[in-house]
């Protein structure tokens, strides 16, 4: 599997720790390039990038890809009023890690286009 960063910039973020991650996509790409996604969000979003991001959330559940995300992810889920279904996977540990990935080798959550 590759894994590549989606970021509000190409330049990347920086952690609380000072750590800087470098991306290769922007949220402004869509989730066209990706099979699946996890929103690993902060706690607070910039006021500027929310559109962008609910319509990268969006798109990926249009499109029946699985979706991994954090609490932090919530909010954004509540407010294009996406329902959770059993495509979506909240990671608190590894092991939600790992189920995950294990989804993901179905490639797409047909079942959501089924409704």
């Amino acid at each position: 599997s590759i894994i590549k960063m989606i970021a509000p910039k190409i330049g990347g973020i920086k952690t609380k720790q000072g750590t800087q991650i470098e991306a290769q996509y922007t949220i402004d790409n869509g989730s066209i390039f990706f099979d699946a996604v996890v929103f690993l969000l902060p706690e607070k979003v910039e006021l500027k990038l929310v559109d962008n991001l609910c319509h990268f959330i969006q798109d990926a559940f249009i499109h029946a890809k699985f979706i991994a995300y954090t609490q932090s992810a919530l909010p954004f889920f509540k407010k294009i009023g996406l329902s959770i279904d059993e495509g979506f996977s909240e990671l608190k540990d590894v092991h939600d890690c790992e189920k995950f990935i294990t989804k993901c080798r179905k490639l797409r959550f047909w079942e959501r286009l089924e409704k």
